[in-house]
């Protein structure tokens, strides 16, 4: 593969991590408005019961808008806590990339190999490689 297909390679792949995020997004959005919903009719439901069982749905009701309201957080959190990390991995990513291409000018040194000596371009893999 030459550099134009690798650059062509990684625009997709951020334009599909972008893609998404976007989606996880609106569907994390979709959920938050059917759950604050759910909420509203079940506190209109909760308002219209009379007498002595108003206790025992209260506390359902509120089990169920305290465990929905964690769940969506810490699905939210999750999801953009991945999402971070896979951004933060690309960018160290593309800038070692940067940084090889300018060490060595147009010749393009992969990531896994190291130069044996400073002024020779001779490349061998480096340690951890060897190991596994």
């Amino acid at each position: 593969m030459n550099e134009t297909d690798i650059d062509k390679l990684e625009a997709r792949l951020l334009a599909q991590r972008q893609a998404k995020q976007i989606s996880l997004s609106i569907t994390l959005g979709l959920m938050t408005i059917i759950f604050l919903d759910s909420i509203y009719i079940l506190s209109t439901v909760l308002h219209a019961i009379e007498g002595t069982e108003i206790f025992l749905y209260l506390t359902i009701f509120t089990v169920y808008a305290v465990g929905g309201a964690f769940a969506l957080g810490t699905l939210a959190r999750y999801a953009f806590i991945r999402h971070l990390k896979r951004v933060q991995a690309d960018i160290h990513r593309i800038e070692l990339k940067r940084i090889l291409k300018r060490r060595h000018g147009e010749r393009w040194v992969r990531p896994n190999h190291a130069p044996v000596h400073r002024h020779d371009m001779n490349c061998e893999p480096l340690p951890q490689r060897l190991r596994a």
